[in-house]
């Protein structure tokens, strides 16, 4: 059905990626987003993203870019050989919603942000041919909650999927302040935690305002983000989430 409505947008006298399909080749299965991107001739960039010299080139991009979603979607995490890994504290990811009952205000604060919206904007983009990308491990990771941001997978007990993991989409508040299973269970009696125990876990959740630049700047890297990078921005940034 894609291929339909794409070619009766597309120029098959000049698009390489549909005069590949006409011949044959075909566009499905495993390789049909290598094959697409083979067929793509290389495209010159500048600090904006793609630059197109032909309407036909942005079509074409595009058609490439939902082939390689969804054979992503077909692949599962499984099939990438993404397997949760242990988060170095130990921890496990328990999601936003439990951290509200004690730090209201604060999540409050967070549900109006971008970052509670964080996943929503894959699942439902208005950027980028408004493709679908909740699939790609390489958006996920900071657009969920519980994954490592820079190499692309998932924490145990992170997010899995939408069905799997409700309670941790959006970039949520364990991503900057770390899981927070040992932190909750402590704040409402189980095991045997003591005072020292107890205040000890809620230091590791802290985030010194001081420290929590670097943190930002590991989902808001130059590649996406390349305004957080200017001076000052930071503290600009912060004064939309502050909390």
């Amino acid at each position: 059905q894609m291929l339909s409505l794409a070619s009766r947008s597309l120029s098959r006298r000049s698009n390489p990626i549909l005069k590949r399909y006409d011949s044959g080749k075909g566009m499905s299965g495993p390789d049909a987003a290598a094959e697409a991107l083979d067929a793509l001739p290389e495209i010159p960039r500048d600090d904006e993203g793609p630059v197109f010299r032909e309407p036909w080139e942005a079509q074409a991009f595009a058609m490439t870019l939902r082939l390689y979603q969804q054979e992503l979607e077909r692949a599962g995490l499984e099939g990438l050989g993404l397997r949760p890994g242990p988060h170095p504290s130990g921890a496990t990811f328990v999601g936003s919603e439990a951290c509200a009952s004690c730090h209201a205000e604060q999540h409050e604060i967070w549900s109006a942000t971008g970052h509670a919206r964080a996943t929503e904007s894959l699942v439902q983009p208005v950027e980028r041919a408004d493709i679908p990308r909740h699939f790609d491990p390489e958006c996920i990771s900071c657009h969920v909650t519980g994954w490592h941001p820079s190499k692309y997978y998932p924490y145990e007990g992170g997010y899995l999927s939408l069905t799997e993991s409700p309670h941790l989409l959006g970039n949520g508040c364990e991503n900057c302040h770390g899981p927070g299973s040992r932190h909750v269970a402590a704040e409402a009696g189980a095991g045997a935690a003591g005072e020292i125990e107890l205040l000890a876990f809620r230091k590791a959740m802290k985030l010194d305002l001081a420290k929590a630049e670097n943190t930002c700047l590991t989902c808001h890297d130059i590649d996406n983000s390349p305004d957080f990078h200017d001076k000052g921005a930071f503290l600009e940034y912060w004064e939309q989430i502050k909390h």
